[in-house]
């Protein structure tokens, strides 16, 4: 922002915060759809529990829609939805402040877009839990979290940690 004010004032502020809540939503959705690549691979049995996290965690998204069967409103829908993460991630903030800026719109404009955004995907990341709880039965699986033991789950934390 080149040292300037914030577009109408503290208000500014509200829209990053919403922005933040809709980015970890938009993280959750992504460890979804990689929890359901997952279930799609055939080698993904085979791996570790660190190969498994490392894969899905430097696997692109797109292309993945094309790979899960059923609904193709699904994979329509989580298409667009890659499709818009990338906006969102690499974009929205920075246009949206200079559209304020230019009186193109309003704050009150990106927060109403950016909950409409978190709700829809949320509602996709549900739709997609769903679908997976769906595979998992089929495929026999009891647990849909994976078991992970408590310390497995602190240590992938503290790795994650490192590496930030």
């Amino acid at each position: 922002m080149d040292g300037e004010a914030l577009p109408d004032g503290d208000a500014w502020w509200l829209v990053c915060g919403l922005y933040g809540r809709l980015m970890f939503e938009v993280q959750w959705f992504e460890l979804e759809v990689r929890g359901l690549s997952g279930l799609i691979e055939p080698d993904a049995q085979d791996r570790s529990l660190d190969e498994a996290v490392t894969h899905l965690f430097k696997r692109p998204l797109r292309g993945l829609a094309n790979r899960i069967p059923g609904d193709a409103s699904l994979r329509d829908d989580l298409t667009a939805a890659v499709n818009t993460r990338n906006t969102l991630a690499h974009e929205f903030l920075v246009l949206s402040e200079l559209r304020v800026k230019a009186g193109s719109a309003s704050v009150d404009e990106i927060v109403e877009l950016l909950n409409e955004a978190h709700g829809k995907y949320e509602d996709l990341r549900r739709r997609l839990a769903a679908f997976r709880a769906q595979m998992e039965s089929a495929l026999g699986i009891v647990d849909a979290t994976g078991g992970l033991p408590d310390d497995d789950v602190a240590r992938l934390i503290r790795e994650a940690d490192e590496n930030i």
